[in-house]
C-alpha cells in the first residue's frame, strides 16, 4: 500500500518530465522552419523551390521511423534506469530513519531516495533527448553531384531541418507510447 501512495503523488511529475522536453525542441524546429520559408519567400527563384521540395522529400524518405521510434523507447527505458540509480544513491545519501523493514525493502524509501530518483529520471530522459536531437545528418553525396552551391547549401540545411524535425517527432512518440500504453492498461 506504501508504494502506491509513494507513487501516485509523482505521476504528474514524472509525465510532465516526459512530455516538456519535445515541446522546446519542437518550438525550436518551427523556428528553423520558418525561416527557411522566409529564406524561400525572398529568393523566389525556382532552383531554391525545387531544392526545398527535393530536400524535403529525400529526407522523409531516408528516415528511418522504426530506428527513431526505439531511440525513443530506449529514451524512457534509460529515464526509469536512471530513476532507480537516482534511488539507490540518494538512499545512501539520506537514509530513511530507523527501523527499516528488512522483509521489504524497496517499501522503505527515504526522502533521499525519491529526490535521487526524480533527478535520476530527470537526467536519465533529458540526455538521450538532447544526444537525439543533436544528431547530424546529411544527405548522400550523390544526390548534390553537379549542382550549383547555392543549391548545394540550401539543399543541405533544408534536409537537416526535415530530417531532425522526423527524427525528434519519432523519438518522442516512442517515448510517449509506453507512457500512454501503460496509461491505458486498468488498474485492479
Amino acid at each position: 500500500m506504501r508504494i502506491r501512495s509513494m507513487v501516485h503523488p509523482f505521476t504528474p511529475l514524472m509525465i510532465a518530465l516526459i512530455f516538456s522536453m519535445p515541446l522546446p525542441t519542437l518550438a525550436q524546429q518551427k523556428s528553423v522552419q520558418t525561416e527557411i520559408e522566409v529564406d524561400t519567400e525572398q529568393d523566389s527563384s525556382s532552383m531554391m523551390r525545387e531544392a526545398k521540395i527535393a530536400a524535403e522529400r529525400d529526407a522523409s524518405n531516408d528516415i528511418n521511423k522504426l530506428l527513431w521510434f526505439g531511440a525513443g523507447v530506449g529514451t524512457l527505458a534509460a529515464g526509469c534506469l536512471g530513476g532507480i540509480v537516482g534511488m539507490l544513491v540518494g538512499d545512501l545519501i539520506a537514509p530513511p530513519p530507523e527501523p527499516r523493514l528488512d522483509f521489504m525493502p524497496l517499501l522503505d524509501i527515504g526522502g533521499g531516495a525519491v529526490v535521487g530518483g526524480c533527478v535520476g529520471f530527470a537526467v536519465g530522459l533529458i540526455l538521450p533527448i538532447r544526444a537525439i536531437y543533436k544528431y547530424q545528418s546529411s544527405p548522400p553525396p550523390e544526390r548534390l553531384i553537379g549542382k550549383s552551391p547555392e543549391y548545394v547549401d540550401f539543399y543541405t540545411n533544408v534536409y537537416a531541418a526535415r530530417s531532425r524535425s522526423l527524427r525528434t517527432k519519432w523519438a518522442a512518440v516512442g517515448a510517449a507510447a509506453p507512457v500512454l500504453l501503460l496509461g491505458l492498461v486498468p488498474s485492479y
